[in-house]
């Protein structure tokens, strides 16, 4: 068997998830963005709350 071949068939397809995911990233950034800043207040109401029982 020819692994050059093969290394070259599987490079390719990482390339392209690669820059599927900087695409998704970048339209979802805002979203994410919002995402966690919910998650954050979330956590700290629950900690507070968890501090004064």
């Amino acid at each position: 068997m020819d692994f050059s071949r093969a290394e070259n068939v599987v490079q390719s397809p990482k390339s392209r998830s690669q820059n599927l995911k900087k695409n998704i990233s970048r339209r979802s950034g805002k979203f994410l963005k919002n995402v966690r800043v919910s998650a954050e207040t979330v956590a700290l109401a629950v900690f507070s709350r968890r501090l004064k029982l």
